[in-house]
């Protein structure tokens, strides 16, 4: 088998592999649209919170001068502990509530922001076909062309030989001075072959990122569900814990696609970068 037809056999290998991964790389790009619809779905864009049940409001307490001016009729000292601690509680419990509602505002942006991660899958699958047909199209030119080359320097040598041996030099001039050598460089496969695995590189390293944010995400949403109302609880439970699990295992499945993408062998890849 020469070169050529080892590249020619590598391409129809790898079309099929890629063709596998265009249609993972929809199904992934649809499971992340999940997600970030699932940072939607709750009314008015936002968490509601349930509103907090606060102590019993004691009765009003003196001022300072009344009850100095009544100090052996009215004040108590265990209603002003009363009243200070019910303050602290109403304090605590407010800001445990705007905690809580910041922590489902970051999880809500974060789940509407993995859509980079789609936009940036579906760019770099874009890339690795073109990278492919690329090296298809510059096989096929180079197989094309070392053809023509083959067959004009036989012609060339017959033609020669013919006006040589037909003693014609004096009529005929000899084909001379005609470069079809191939020049070095002239046609680069081996920098379409190296955009191809850097593409490839890159995608999987997308795949990874996402992998990465989805799994923080989810650690936040199942922190969440301690401290969740009840609607809140069944908007994770059935609405964003399944859109995470569903993007994860589809995003496993392409990047185990780009792990059995096909390999040039070393021989050929060496004598690729010959060219």
């Amino acid at each position: 088998m020469s070169f050529l037809e080892k590249i020619a056999d590598w391409v129809s290998q790898a079309a099929g592999v890629v063709g596998g991964i265009a249609r993972k790389v929809t199904a992934v790009a649809d499971a992340v649209a999940e997600i970030a619809d699932a940072g939607r779905s709750l009314p008015s864009g936002r968490p509601q919170h349930p509103s907090p049940t606060y102590p019993r409001q004691p009765r009003r307490i003196p001022s300072f001068r009344e009850s100095m001016a009544r100090a052996e009729e009215t004040l108590r000292v265990d209603e002003v502990l009363e009243r200070v601690t019910a303050l602290e509680t109403e304090a605590s419990l407010r800001n445990r509530n705007q905690a809580n509602e910041l922590e489902f505002v970051e999880l809500i942006l974060g789940l509407q922001s993995q859509t980079r991660y789609a936009s940036n899958i579906r760019l770099h699958s874009a890339n690795l076909q073109i990278h492919l047909q690329t090296i298809r199209n510059v096989t096929g030119l180079l197989d094309d062309v070392n053809r023509q080359r083959i067959a004009l320097k036989r012609l060339m040598r017959t033609v020669n030989h013919l006006i040589n041996v037909q003693g014609l030099r004096n009529k005929v001039e000899p084909i001379e001075g005609v470069d079809v050598e191939m020049r070095r460089g002239a046609i680069s496969l081996n920098s379409a072959y190296q955009a191809f695995e850097k593409t490839q590189e890159l995608l999987r390293t997308e795949l990874l990122a996402f992998g990465h944010s989805n799994n923080d995400l989810r650690i936040k949403a199942q922190k969440l569900l301690r401290q969740a109302s009840p609607d809140q609880c069944q908007w994770l439970t059935h609405v964003v814990l399944p859109a995470m699990s569903k993007a994860n295992e589809v995003a496993k499945y392409l990047y185990d696609e780009l792990r059995g993408m096909p390999l040039l062998e070393r021989e050929t890849r060496a004598e690729l970068s010959e060219i």
